[in-house]
Parts: structure tokens; C-alpha cells; sequence
């Protein structure tokens, strides 16, 4: 099964499960996969490939599966196990009594978004998707004609071996560092300063003390600065306060003038950065504008924002993720529209 015939399928699905009320033919019946939901998809796809999809993502209750349904986001703490991610996030479905059903509507949603990420996640795979994600922003910026440094310019300006950030938007002041990292499942339902710091310390944390706050000190020393860290799925973190005070436990607070204090710096997910590309290809807004605008937003307890995607419903222009078009994803939007 190609990853081109995944996405169809899960697509597929995902249409249907929305839109069953509208449908003058049944697909599903209480979240039951029917024979004609299964007819769509050989058509859409091919039969090996639907087979292919249901033995992957079905955990079968009903008869002896060997297989091993735990996953690597499995916590061994008895305790807290019940908080952390459902297996059914790699099973969403479950063959039972002759029958395959969808376990949760939700469970496509993250599908979607996910399953490739946590089916391929080991050490090469992240390596190499690290750099996907520097290139995805990197052609965001070229689409909004910004102007911006990029790691390999900073290094000749400040040296082989400083620590530099991905990106660099001298007009606006803006630091950018990538980190196609999550919150470890043991940290993410037991979030003490111990544990969160050993579990961040080699991404989120290093992204901002050892690679914003460099650069913003050797390129802005005097000038307010303004930092991003982008990730790839959605942390529940507006900004770096909360994480500021993780790191300064173990090392001490910054000592002297801070140009890139923690309340300047975001933690901004991809889905929210395609929304705010949206927002400045469609408006007259800044970058930095909706940077301050979070920070003003965070410093009163009534407006604080658990997530920073929240900040944007603030702004005229509201953005769905289907809504954005993006000319350098034109020809894999092609390849997987229905």
C-alpha cells in the first residue's frame, strides 16, 4: 500500500463519516463499515490496497490476534496508564463478530494527521523528517516573499560552531527554530519540572537557550526579539513561560538584559503556521503584529490562550486547513483529491 493510497482511504472514510446525514446511501450503520463503504474504496484505490489498510489499522477482539497492540506511546506506570494515548490511535478499528467497526469518529481526525508520523517514528525517519519540515517552512516564507536568513547564511555570519536557529526575519526581528518533536507519554500525564526537563531538554528546551536566545543576543542585542519554535503536532503550550521556569530550576535565570524574554517566544504547531500563512497572504497583518498580539492576549488571565491557534480567532480572516492553498503543495493536493 503507497502512502498516496492510505490517504485516499482514510479520505474516504473521513468524507463519509461526516457527511452519512446527506448520503442517500448508507456506508455505515453505527459506525459499522457496510459492504458499499468497502466497494467505494476498491474503486478509489484497489482491493490489495483496502485489504492491506483494514489489516493494519484493525485490532480483531473477536479471535486469537497475535499481533502486539501496544505501541510506542505505551506507559508502564499502572497508575497512569489510563491517561495516556489509546492504543485504537494506530487500531481505529475493531473486527468483532464478523463485523469491522470504526471505534470513534475522532480517532480519523487524528489518523489523518498522525498515523504515518507514529508508524514511521525512529531515529532515521525523524532525522530525515526533521529536514522535511526546515524545507516546508522555508518554501511557506518564499511564497510570502519574505526575507530571511537561513541556518547555513547565519553560520558564515556568526561563526562554524555557534548555535544558530533555521531561520532568521532580519525586517521583522523574528527567530524561527524547527523541532519535529512531541511531549514524551510518561511527561505529557505527569508533567513535574523533572520529568518535563529530561524529557525536553535535548528539544524545546535546547531550541530556546541554546539556539534562540544565541542568536538573538550576537544579532539583537539591544532590540526587543521575537522567537517561534514550530513543531509538528500540537503541544499545550502558548508560549515558553511555563517551559522557562522548567529550565530555570535546573540552570538559574538569565542573567542580564534578555532580548528574547519567554513571553516573546511560541510554540506553533504546522496546521496553525498554514493558517497564519493564510492570514498574511489574505490581509494587510504582519507577522510580528499577530506575535504581539498572543503576547498581549497571554499577559491577562481572561484572555490567556491554552493553544496558540487560539490567538487567531481574534483576526477577521478565519482559515480552515482546506482553505489554504499553497503553490508548492499543488501537485500533492492533486494526488490525493477526491
Amino acid at each position: 500500500m503507497t502512502i498516496q493510497e492510505f490517504l485516499r482511504i482514510i479520505h474516504i472514510i473521513y468524507l463519509v463519516s461526516i457527511s452519512e446525514k446527506s448520503l442517500r446511501q448508507k456506508y455505515l450503520f453505527r459506525n459499522r463499515i457496510l459492504p458499499e463503504l468497502l466497494h467505494v474504496l476498491r474503486e478509489y484505490t484497489s482491493e490489495k490496497a483496502v485489504e492491506t489498510f483494514f489489516d493494519l489499522l484493525t485490532v480483531n477482539l473477536s479471535s486469537n490476534d497475535k499481533r502486539s497492540i501496544s505501541t510506542k506511546t505505551e506507559i508502564r506506570n499502572l497508575e497512569i496508564q489510563p491517561l495516556g494515548l489509546s492504543f485504537f490511535t494506530r487500531f481505529p478499528f475493531l473486527f468483532y463478530k464478523g463485523n469491522c467497526y470504526l471505534v470513534n469518529h475522532g480517532l480519523l481526525n487524528y489518523a489523518l494527521d498522525y498515523y504515518i508520523y507514529d508508524f514511521l517514528r525512529d531515529e532515521d525517519f525523524t532525522t530525515e523528517f526533521g529536514g522535511r519540515v526546515e524545507k516546508y517552512i522555508e518554501l511557506s516564507l518564499k511564497e510570502l516573499n519574505v526575507v530571511f536568513k537561513n541556518e547555513a547564511s547565519l553560520r558564515k555570519m556568526l561563526g562554524k560552531g555557534s548555535n544558530v536557529v533555521d531561520f532568521y526575519l532580519e525586517n521583522e526581528n523574528i527567530f524561527i527554530e524547527c523541532k519535529a518533536t512531541e511531549v514524551q507519554p510518561y511527561a505529557a500525564v505527569n508533567p513535574t519540572d523533572t520529568v518535563l526537563f529530561k524529557s525536553l531538554k535535548d528539544s524545546l528546551l535546547k531550541a530556546y537557550f541554546k539556539q534562540l536566545q544565541t542568536a538573538a543576543r550576537s544579532l539583537s542585542p539591544n532590540t526587543e526579539a521575537w522567537g517561534i519554535i514550530l513543531t509538528y503536532k500540537e503541544l499545550f503550550w502558548s508560549d515558553f513561560r511555563d517551559l522557562y521556569q522548567v529550565e530555570i530550576t535546573q540552570y538559574g535565570d538569565i542573567v542580564g538584559y534578555n532580548p528574547l524574554p519567554p513571553e516573546n517566544v511560541f510554540i506553533i504547531d504546522l496546521y496553525t503556521w498554514n493558517r497564519i500563512l493564510y492570514i498574511l497572504k489574505h490581509s494587510n497583518v504582519s507577522l510580528q503584529t499577530i506575535l504581539r498580539k498572543a503576547k498581549e492576549n497571554n499577559s491577562h488571565i481572561s484572555t490567556e490562550k491554552l493553544l496558540f491557534s487560539m490567538h487567531l480567532e481574534s483576526f477577521l480572516i478565519q482559515a480552515s486547513d482546506t482553505e489554504i492553498e499553497l503553490t508548492f503543495l499543488k501537485a500533492e493536493q492533486t494526488i490525493i483529491d477526491l
